[in-house]
Order: structure tokens, then sequence, then C-alpha cells
């Protein structure tokens, strides 16, 4: 491994010098074919060749390991390139270190917890800046990243399962661990203590965020404590809360006297993500796409059990039943109309209805924060079709959200619950 990142030796097999060697040696046999010069040269060319044969032959073998090894990190990280190195924090945009698309572009102001999160850096301690959808935590964290270790290498790894193609031979060395929405590497065996241990043995700076609402569901309580909480005892917490000091003191600094009113009303990163069109057009489309509105509501209690991308067939079946009384027998639109209108871009930024890599859909973060401060309890026969189509991997992250949701009592999800205690 190099000093800095998971790079492994070039690819043997297209050096120009391990081309020369097979040259030499073809050379080398022919010359002995077709040579009559004394005995001892042809001896000493003889020797030569016999010698050779074997070196290349090694020099083979490490060079088919050197492509198993970058095919490995290209295969585990989003920033590994042609070659199995890493790319640069400098060269990274924002989208590919997770920031969302800003509705209203805005040059990036100073956060008060920057301070905070670059001093645990500076004593090599993983942080976890945990906040509401669309507090900011991404955008924070990548430009403190860009601005104090630009030239480090940057391991973002394939959600859910990347560092675990790598560990336990080739974790990362003195580069940044971008752990983006840690909870999408908690569902599975995607992140272990011991991995973080390592990798902070190693130099590495680990920097990772969580929507609140997420990390709140990982905690122990008093009868339960998930498997996840070791992973999450590694990092300490950074909360970015709603201040208001703060929202006024980033407010008198945009000129524009209607950019600065929508930040004064929603706040900074949501009025600029477009957090509050997202709220808007869900509204809307209860009364006008009934049916729309209920996917969107059907897919958000579908990551609430712990599943994120729920499949289109799922969506057909679950989304009546969340539908008002008044809409039961006809909605107005039909599954096709809804789903357009549910998945159409907005302001070319946002949309309610993601649609996910592989097919399928996921609710859009902000929208499912909202609709879980607001949202009943979610239904047995939600609860029923997640477990059907729940990963065997995802059986402990699944059962301990049912647990604390108190469901559900049906005995096709009741086998969920215990949990270890």
């Amino acid at each position: 491994m190099a000093r800095r990142g998971v790079r492994w030796r070039p690819l043997w097999q297209r050096s120009w010098w391990l081309a020369a060697l097979v040259a030499l040696l073809a050379a080398g046999g022919a010359f002995l074919a077709k040579s009559k010069g004394p005995g001892w040269v042809l001896l000493g060319a003889a020797g030569a060749l016999a010698a050779g044969k074997p070196l290349l032959d090694r020099i083979k073998e490490g060079a088919k390991t050197a492509d198993e090894r970058a095919g490995r990190i290209r295969s585990a990280a989003r920033t590994g390139d042609e070659r199995g190195g890493l790319q640069r924090v400098a060269d990274l945009s924002d989208t590919e270190f997770g920031v969302h698309p800003a509705h209203t572009p805005f040059a990036y102001l100073p956060r008060d917890k920057e301070s905070e999160v670059r001093d645990l850096l500076a004593e090599r301690r993983p942080v976890l800046v945990v906040g509401h959808s669309m507090a900011g935590k991404t955008r924070m964290c990548a430009e403190l990243a860009r601005r104090e270790f630009p030239g480090w290498p940057v391991f973002i790894p394939a959600p859910p399962e990347g560092l675990a193609k790598l560990a336990p031979d080739a974790l990362p060395h003195e580069a940044v661990v971008w752990l983006n929405d840690l909870d999408r590497y908690l569902t599975v065996d995607g992140l272990r203590a011991e991995w973080l241990d390592r990798m902070v043995r190693d130099g590495n700076l680990i920097v990772a965020t969580m929507r609140a609402r997420e990390h709140e569901k990982f905690q122990p309580t008093k009868d339960v404590r998930p498997p996840q909480a070791e992973v999450l005892e590694r990092f300490t917490i950074v909360r970015l809360k709603p201040d208001p000091d703060e929202q006024q003191r980033l407010a008198a600094q945009v000129q524009d006297p209607a950019m600065r009113a929508g930040v004064q009303r929603y706040g900074l990163a949501e009025y600029a993500g477009g957090g509050y069109l997202a709220v808007d057009r869900f509204e809307t489309g209860e009364s006008q796409h009934p049916l729309g509105a209920a996917m969107v509501r059907a897919a958000a209690d579908w990551r609430r059990t712990g599943l994120d991308v729920v499949p289109e067939e799922t969506l057909a079946l679950l989304a009546p039943m969340y539908l008002p009384e008044k809409f039961r027998c006809d909605p107005g639109e039909d599954f096709q109309t809804a789903l357009d209108w549910a998945r159409e871009l907005v302001d070319q930024t946002i949309r309610l209805l993601e649609p996910a890599a592989g097919g399928g859909y996921r609710v859009y973060d902000y929208t499912l924060d909202y609709l879980t401060r607001t949202a009943p309890a979610v239904p047995d026969r939600t609860w029923r079709e997640a477990v059907a189509a729940m990963p065997a991997a995802r059986v402990s992250a699944v059962r301990y959200r049912a647990y604390l949701a108190g469901q559900p009592h049906d005995p096709n999800v009741s086998g969920l619950i215990p949990m270890e205690r």
C-alpha cells in the first residue's frame, strides 16, 4: 500500500519494461537458434534465458494480482480511478461528495460548527455530523475538506458494502474516508468498529453525516442495544441544529432581498436546496394528485421500516391503502399519471420520488423527514410487505425498527423481535 490512499503497484501487464523483457527473451531464443558463436557465449545466453523465464512468470503473476487489486478498488470505491488509485479531495464536485443540487445558487457561507469539526479532524477523531435533512451537513463538510485537505486522496465506499469488499487486507491509508448518509452502511455488514479502529490507526480522516431521525433509530434503549451502536460510538457527534442567531447572520450576508427573506424564513440550506418546494408540492398534491401523494406516503413508510428503495410493483400494491377515504373509490387518476407526478423534476432540483439505480423509487429525504413528523404508525400491511422483501442481511436493522415502533403484532412480522437484550 502506498503512503496515501489505496494505491496498488502499476498494472504490470501494461508496463513498458515487461514488454521489453518479453521481447528480449524472444530475441535471445532466436539468437541461440541461429548463433554459431563460441560455446561460452551460447552457454551464458542459455543461462540468462533459463533465469529469465521464472522471472517473467513471477512478474506476470504479480501483474495479475495487481489487476485484481485495482479491480477491487474500482468496484468498492466511487472515487477509484482506472489504475486502482483514488481521486483527490480537490478534484471532486459537490455532487460527487453527495451535496444535493441547489434550487437557488449561493456562494458558500461558513457555518458556526466548522471549527469544531476541524479541531476533531486535527486530532484524527472520526466525526459524525448529525442534523435534519437539508441542514447543510454535507456541504459544510465538503467545503471544509477542500479547504483543509485538498491534496488528500478521498475514499467514498460504494454503499452499502464497498468498504467490506476491501477489508481486512486493503483498507485506506492516510486518506479522507467519506461516509455521507452513514445509515446506508449500517443496514448490512458494511461497516465494523474494528475497521474504523484500523483506519484511525492508519492515519485516515473519517467524516460521516447522518440525518437526525436515522441516528435516533440506532440509539440503545433501556431494553435493547442495536448491533450498530458499537460503530456509532466510535464517532464524535457534531450536531447541526437550527440556530436563529446563525440563521440571521447568514441571511444578513445575502444581497438579494427576496433570497434574504427566504433564508430568514426557512434557513440557508433549506432555502438553497429547495426543501420547502418539496413540502409545497406534496401538500398541493394531496388534493390535486391524491394517488400520487399516497405513493409518496407509501414510499416514506417503506423507508421507515428500514428498506431504502421500494419496487414499483410494491408501490402499486401499497399506495391505495394510503388514500383518504373520500378518494378510495375514485382517486381521479390512474397509476401511471400519479407516478409521473410524484417523480416529476421540480424546478430542475428535486423529485418527491427519486428513481433508483436498478429500478424502484426512493422518497426524497426532506419529504421523508416532513412526513415522519406528521404521519401515523406504519400500517401492518406495509410491515408485512417489507418483511417479505427484506434481504437476510438486513434482518437486524428492520426488526429493531419494528421493536422501536411497537410493531407489529402480526405473527408474520413478530418473528423479527425480540432482539438481543
